[in-house]
């Protein structure tokens, strides 16, 4: 419910050029003056002459009176009982004010061309020539008893150096080929040794 004061409601919106009315909650808010305390305290002395208010409750209200320091505390004693006539705060003050300035222009967002390509992946790079022999060379390694060991470690190391410098792809198959390439040399070279020790 829409808060009341003394002396009724705070005056509409005024001519072109002038402030737009305060909203209800900043009118509430504007300090009293001494002028206000004592019409609020007609009207309370009149709502117990006419039997709305009982002595006690006139007693507390006027106690309460002195204490209040805005419309809204005002509203709070004299909410529930009719509002004589009586002055108001001025509202808007008086003029002249300038005109209010137009409105910006509203913002247009401005859609970029597209950009042919744009959003795509990059291409894959190709993949090392070098890298991929040592790859087949390490799958060939036990269909060739460790015959392509020794191929797959050069190609191997060839495409590691290849890769750095190029930028391509591959360098999995090129370790694969050097990883498996060792470890075959190793292994053959084992049991080399371990047939020599025997004889």
């Amino acid at each position: 419910m829409a808060a009341h004061y003394p002396g009724g409601h705070y005056p509409p919106a005024g001519p072109p050029g002038s402030p737009p009315p305060r909203p209800e909650w900043q009118q509430a808010a504007l300090r009293v003056a001494d002028a206000d305390r004592e019409r609020t305290a007609d009207v309370l002395r009149a709502g117990f002459a006419e039997g709305r208010l009982t002595r006690q409750e006139l007693d507390d209200r006027l106690e309460r009176l002195p204490r209040c320091l805005t419309y809204a505390d005002l509203a709070l004693l004299v909410g529930d009982l009719p509002q004589g006539p009586g002055p108001r705060p001025e509202w808007p003050p008086a003029g002249p004010y300038p005109a209010p300035r137009p409105d910006p222009a509203p913002l247009v967002h401005i859609r970029p061309p597209a950009v042919p390509g744009a959003g795509l992946k990059p291409p894959k790079p190709p993949i090392n020539g070098s890298a991929l022999i040592a790859g087949i060379c390490a799958g060939l390694i036990p269909s060739t008893l460790g015959l392509t060991a020794v191929p797959a470690v050069i190609y191997g190391h060839k495409g590691h150096a290849e890769i750095r410098r190029t930028g391509e792809s591959g360098s999995g198959f090129a370790t694969a080929g050097v990883v498996s390439g060792y470890v075959t040399l190793a292994v053959l070279l084992t049991l080399i040794l371990a047939i020599v020790a025997a004889v």
